[in-house]
């Protein structure tokens, strides 16, 4: 219900934030279509990951190149336990941020920034733990990051989202 929605989010607020900013947005998804579609869009990424794992390498690793082929992702079902049901799902919490408004120290290093996800992922983590206090579950995937300009499109995010 929208009560039980309304009280996660208000509990999951009181998460820290790099900077104090509260820089997360929430999009709440109870259009069945638009789950659809998600669903679809995570389908490459799925498959990419699988592929990954079933070789023994870490999924995307930013450090080790890959020894994956086009034909190993090809031959991976996109099934997976994460998203196989998420259309079925009665909401749909996809949790963005304002890039504005994130501290991102390590903004310039020649690396894979880490830093900004302080920004994000304990308010993430704080829906998931109210959640669970309302008897439902839930998981924290990152698998959309790959598309992020067709979600973006797809959600009409802000640019700077």
């Amino acid at each position: 219900s929208d009560e039980v929605l309304f009280r996660i989010l208000d509990n999951a607020r009181f998460a820290p934030s790099g900077g104090n900013r509260q820089g997360w947005k929430v999009l709440v998804i109870k259009d069945r279509k638009v789950r659809i579609q998600l669903k679809a869009i995570l389908g490459p990424t799925i498959r990419q990951y699988r592929a990954s794992q079933n070789i023994g390498e870490t999924p995307f690793s930013p450090v080790s190149e890959s020894q994956l082929t086009q034909a190993m992702i090809d031959e991976t079902p996109t099934t997976f336990p994460l998203v196989d049901s998420l259309e079925n799902a009665p909401a749909l919490l996809v949790v963005c941020v304002d890039l504005k408004e994130v501290c991102a120290f390590d903004k310039d290093l020649d690396r894979v920034g880490l830093i900004s996800g302080g920004s994000v992922y304990p308010f993430a983590w704080n829906i998931l733990l109210a959640a669970r206090n309302e008897q439902l579950g839930g998981v924290l995937t990152t698998y959309l990051a790959l598309q992020e300009q067709v979600v973006s499109e797809l959600l009409d995010l802000p640019d700077d989202h």
